[in-house]
């Protein structure tokens, strides 16, 4: 039983967690964290394929509430191993009156986020874990050790490593990458100063 619970938790783990750089504070009326669409677009691209073929909402039907100028949407999201029906609302004309023309993309995004929060999908927001600046800090920690340092800067290293005379098959062991383009921005600032102090210990 336990087995097959962590099995149904394989796709939850792998996008529970939230890049901070995607997110910003919303402050006016109530208070949330909000995703940017486009970062949750790419994630389910990575699991489950193109948007519209892998996975996505299909036959959406749009619904102008009477007397109201609220719209309603319904439509069936799907995955390779399923679907389920989602919905959303919005105003299609503002306080002021003035109609919103980009009032379908509105609602089949934030389709695709309740959808996809569903599914586990920055979870760590929906979750109120944003609201935990120690956490938020964490998470921008762990971005950093994934993140990739830029092309200038492989190139900056290899130089070091040349100039220092390092053994490069040791320099990538310590940093366990398997080359130099692999390494995180956290740990550049340190490979940096140890080969520089190589540097002048050779002088």
């Amino acid at each position: 039983m336990e087995i097959a619970s962590m099995k149904n938790l394989d796709l939850w783990n792998k996008v529970c967690e939230t890049d901070p750089g995607n997110t910003k504070e919303v402050t006016f009326g109530r208070k949330f964290t909000a995703i940017d669409a486009y970062s949750q677009i790419k994630m389910a691209t990575e699991q489950f394929g193109q948007y519209g073929v892998g996975w996505g909402i299909r036959n959406i039907r749009h619904t102008f509430v009477p007397n109201s100028t609220m719209v309603l949407a319904v439509g069936k999201f799907f995955i390779p191993d399923g679907e389920s029906i989602v919905s959303s609302s919005i105003f299609y004309i503002s306080e002021k009156g003035k109609p919103d023309d980009d009032f379908a993309k509105k609602l089949e995004t934030d389709m695709i986020t309740k959808a996809l929060s569903r599914l586990g999908f920055n979870a760590d927001v929906f979750l109120g874990m944003f609201d935990d600046n120690r956490y938020v800090q964490k998470m921008k920690e762990k971005i950093l050790e994934k993140e990739p340092i830029t092309k200038e800067q492989v190139k900056e290293i290899e130089k070091l490593i040349k100039d220092s005379q390092s053994n490069d098959l040791e320099f990538l062991k310590y940093y366990k990458i398997s080359k130099v383009e692999n390494m995180s921005v956290k740990a550049y600032p340190q490979a940096i100063a140890i080969l520089n102090r190589k540097i002048k210990e050779k002088k």
